[in-house]
């Protein structure tokens, strides 16, 4: 029996940490073997590993595609990983980690790793000497941006709907808040935090490519990009003087919908989302409400597929089906990552096509969201206007991913029979 230690963490904290988690102990318990995880998330680090833990492991995996601080591991075998890895291959993981480098390691393990050098076997070091491809590089910096900017979004976030829907007073242009009352302070309070968003983001992206010289030069220049207003000469008016917004349009709502589907909380997702929550500044949440729209279209349609086609589904899908509905509920579009992994090649496009939908109708419809976060959470708290256009491009473009999905499996079933007929 191997006993195994291992890390897991993503930019958002939420979802990937604990479903790579969960992974990972489901396969060393039927493989035989030990094994505990310690995650850290958005609430913090929670089942923390402790000197014993670390002393009796065999090996140590990280699955991670935040920065983990690997120097209490010298001397262990460590294998370094994004955490989709942790998801979708964990048995693999096991594996390949019992023969990982040894990081930092004692006098005779770094003998045994020369002479295995020597003899052609070579490792790939973990850490931050192992900078990888260019390509790499930024996307790990860019999840450094995003871990840190995640806390100041979901207060903000939180605040603005919260004074919205409770304090906010219907108007001819939408919903207000009255001047000098304990919602607007609220209010103020959620719109100071959120507008720390960009420049936290961009100190926390320039330290991870630069270190600790790059914090200051990227908050202030990310202060600056959110505050251009400030500074005359960096300030771009229309000729007649008025200051003009981005409308991305038809084809913008199509990008922003087949974007955040795709790879459901992935970094494609992530480039639709700060995008279109960068945009609420400039453009009172038209590019937000595409993607609010969007965010909770495939876990719902994915729930809803498995109880409209049963016996298409495991038991285990019809029970994830259950929790997709309710993080579907709660914007949270990793709910339908369990599908994905299952059957990638109907369930991804299922999502895509029906998250285009639902933006699309969204933009017809002329819906805003001034809270950056989707899902028809953000509706019941009055984030979201017209409510029922909102409703209806979510609930539309969720049958649309259900009904796709549930047709490409029937036909697939088909073929499978057609096979074994033949």
């Amino acid at each position: 029996m191997k006993k195994y230690i291992g890390i897991t963490a993503c930019p958002t904290g939420i979802a990937h940490t604990y479903m790579a988690a969960e992974k990972l102990e489901e396969t060393a318990k039927e493989a035989g073997d030990q094994i505990k995880v310690e995650t850290q998330g958005s609430i913090g680090v929670e089942n923390e590993l402790t000197a014993e833990d670390i002393r009796e492991a065999d090996a140590v995996i990280i699955a991670a595609d935040t920065e983990v601080d690997l120097s209490r591991f010298d001397g262990k075998r460590v294998l370094v990983t994004g955490v989709q890895d942790g998801i979708s291959r964990p048995a693999e993981l096991m594996e390949k980690a019992l023969s990982a480098p040894v990081h930092g390691g004692t006098k005779e393990e770094i003998e045994t790793e020369s002479a295995e050098v020597s003899a052609g076997v070579t490792h790939a070091k973990p850490g931050k000497d192992d900078k990888g491809s260019v390509g790499h590089t930024l996307y790990a910096a860019l999840m450094a941006g995003v871990s840190h900017m995640i806390p100041f979004v979901v207060c903000g976030g939180i605040m603005i709907a919260l004074a919205l829907g409770i304090g906010g007073k219907p108007t001819a242009g939408g919903v207000a808040v009255p001047e000098g009352s304990f919602w607007q302070t609220i209010l103020q309070i959620g719109t100071l935090a959120f507008s720390l968003m960009i420049p936290v983001l961009a100190g926390f992206i320039a330290q991870a490519i630069a270190d600790r010289p790059g914090l200051v030069v990227g908050m202030v220049s990310g202060f600056i990009a959110n505050s251009g207003d400030q500074f005359p000469y960096l300030t771009t008016t229309a000729p007649d003087g008025a200051k003009t917004g981005l409308n991305t349009g038809f084809i913008g709502a199509i990008i922003i919908g087949l974007m955040v589907s795709f790879d459901m909380g992935g970094p494609v997702n992530k480039v639709a989302f700060l995008f279109a929550g960068g945009m609420i500044a400039v453009d009172q949440g038209k590019v937000m409400g595409l993607a609010a729209a969007a965010i909770p279209v495939a876990p719902l349609g994915m729930g809803l597929a498995t109880l409209m086609g049963r016996h298409l589904f495991t038991k285990q899908e019809r029970d994830a089906g259950i929790a997709a509905l309710f993080m579907g509920l709660f914007g949270i579009t990793e709910g339908a990552i369990p599908f994905a992994a299952a059957d990638p090649a109907r369930v991804i496009p299922s999502n895509m096509v029906g998250g285009a939908v639902a933006a699309v109708l969204a933009g017809m419809f002329g819906v805003h969201d001034v809270v950056m976060h989707g899902g028809p959470i953000v509706g019941v708290l009055g984030a979201c206007s017209p409510i029922l256009g909102f409703f209806a491009a979510i609930i539309i473009g969720a049958l649309v991913t259900a009904f796709m999905s549930l047709a490409l499996k029937k036909a697939a079933a088909r073929k499978k029979e057609r096979a074994v007929a033949a």
